[in-house]
């Protein structure tokens, strides 16, 4: 009988353990954080070895580094990893807890290597560093970092938000690879990216890489029909503001200066800068333009161009080098007012001057 009463017991704590932690979410979603904590807190207090008390500090961590404590986002860190050490949940927040800086977070990968050599989680991870070696043009330390993540993610719970991300991005590399080797390394990449092209599902994904290995490899038609196909179906669809749709544009610049038809190129790379949603494809896509106008001494073009990075909204490392090539351009054009202006003044307002 004693049994029997302690399992009720048991059974109606935790079915107040579990409503604790559903009033905290629907505090938490009803943009009342600090109730939300102090819930979180009081179920932690009264059962602080339950599985509830586990999501509890979980859910805290995000509280509190939302807010800008950082202090009291370690301390549950720490509880988790003390009390609650092979919990799912303290995998997942230990191994993904922010280092912003690139030594720290080079060590917390060495650690985590270690401390969770089997985790899905780790795969997070290496694609965060294949990133980072991705803006460094380390090709090769990117494409090994995206294959360990491809083949640790494909078998997790995570493979449905970020396998096809990963396959891609991997196909990616490896093109870009190709694009700056030559002989047989050029022709083993493009065989690597080839293969590793088969695992990519999505169709417009698909087709924009499989256009551009064309490209690569020098068979143009092929590329140029794929790109044609992309344009007419995402038109067709009404997307005329889509990564897709700026990605095949530029690709079909591409082509166009393989086959030395410069002007087609520089109306697809507009084409492009036009079709990309505003962000860092869109600036990049300008700063492309203007050093193809630059090359075939369309100045004024290029200085056009320029000036729509420099005053686009988006804070972007690519401003600074904007406003170099822009003052540049001034003075091979014989401008050298406008281009000692500009170097002269840091709060140099390029919307001020007419051109």
């Amino acid at each position: 009988m004693s049994c029997l009463n302690a399992s009720k017991d048991d059974l109606y704590n935790k079915t107040g353990r579990l409503e604790s932690l559903k009033r905290a979410i629907e505090l938490t979603e009803l943009k009342a954080p600090e109730e939300a904590f102090l819930q979180l807190q009081q179920l932690i207090a009264d059962s602080p070895h339950s599985e509830e008390a586990c999501k509890a500090h979980y859910l805290s961590i995000g509280l509190c580094e939302r807010s800008g404590d950082h202090l009291s986002a370690k301390f549950h860190r720490n509880q988790l990893l003390a009390h609650f050490k092979e919990h799912p949940l303290t995998e997942e927040v230990i191994i993904l807890q922010d280092h912003s800086s690139k030594a720290s977070f080079s060590e917390h990968l060495k650690e985590m290597e270690q401390l969770y050599p089997n985790s899905p989680y780790l795969a997070l991870l290496w694609y965060r560093d294949a990133l980072t070696e991705l803006g460094n043009r380390n090709w090769r330390q990117a494409a090994d970092q995206l294959e360990r993540a491809q083949k640790r993610i494909s078998s997790s719970p995570l493979a449905d938000q970020l396998l096809e991300e990963l396959q891609c991005k991997r196909v990616e590399t490896l093109l870009n690879w190709s694009e700056e080797s030559k002989g047989a390394k050029r022709s083993c990449n493009l065989k690597l990216a080839e293969e590793a092209l088969t695992q990519v599902v999505a169709p417009d994904q698909r087709r924009l890489l499989l256009a551009r290995l064309h490209h690569l490899r020098g068979q143009r038609e092929l590329a140029k029909q794929l790109l044609e196909e992309q344009i007419e179906e995402s038109l067709n669809l009404q997307l005329t503001k889509s990564f897709d749709l700026a990605r095949a544009y530029q690709l079909q610049s591409a082509v166009a200066s393989a086959e030395g038809a410069t002007e087609l190129a520089i109306e697809r790379l507009r084409l492009a800068a036009a079709a990309a949603p505003r962000g860092a494809l869109q600036l990049d896509l300008l700063m492309e333009l203007s050093g193809l106008l630059d090359q075939n001494e369309q100045y004024e073009a290029a200085i056009h161009a320029l000036s729509s990075v420099i005053n686009a909204p988006l804070i972007s490392p690519l401003r600074a080098e904007a406003l170099q090539r822009r003052a540049e351009l001034w003075e091979i054009m014989g401008r050298d007012d406008l281009a000692k202006l500009q170097r002269g003044d840091d709060e140099f307002n390029p919307t001020s001057i007419n051109q």
